[in-house]
């Protein structure tokens, strides 16, 4: 999923989004074709979604 919908994901903006993945220890995206994206399952692993 695309940055925006991977902070929408877990209920926080972008620049927070932003903010947490610089800080370390949070899913760093993929790029895939030129398309920066983040896995949904590392994002529930990290945040603890669903």
């Amino acid at each position: 999923m695309s940055r925006e919908e991977a902070a929408r994901y877990i209920s926080v903006g972008t620049s927070k989004f932003d903010q947490l993945v610089a800080d370390g220890g949070k899913p760093k995206p993929k790029r895939i074709d030129g398309r920066v994206i983040w896995n949904c399952f590392a994002l529930d692993a990290a945040f603890g979604c669903n």
